[in-house]
């Protein structure tokens, strides 16, 4: 094999070398992530089941629907209210 084609498979592999370490960082912290979503999740799910006389009430898509329609074409844009949704 000529040494030109060896430099351009070490330089190929250096940088798929590169692409899985900067994967693994980014898996790594999105595994935290989903760690803390789930404990807020749980979190969240034993107030509204410790405080509510009915528990939770149950997922209505369509009363959710309406809900997310109605935010949308008000003129009062609740996203500009919510910063933490987006950080």
């Amino acid at each position: 094999m000529p040494n030109q084609e060896i430099i351009r498979l070490e330089e190929t592999i250096a940088h798929l070398e590169m692409t899985v370490e900067a994967l693994n960082t980014v898996v790594t912290k999105q595994t935290g992530q989903i760690s803390d979503l789930q404990r807020q999740m749980q979190l969240m799910y034993n107030y509204l089941h410790n405080n509510s006389d009915d528990g939770i009430a149950p997922f209505d898509l369509m009363a959710e629907i309406s809900v997310a329609s109605a935010l949308l074409h008000s003129k009062q844009r609740i996203f500009y209210q919510l910063p933490f949704l987006f950080p």
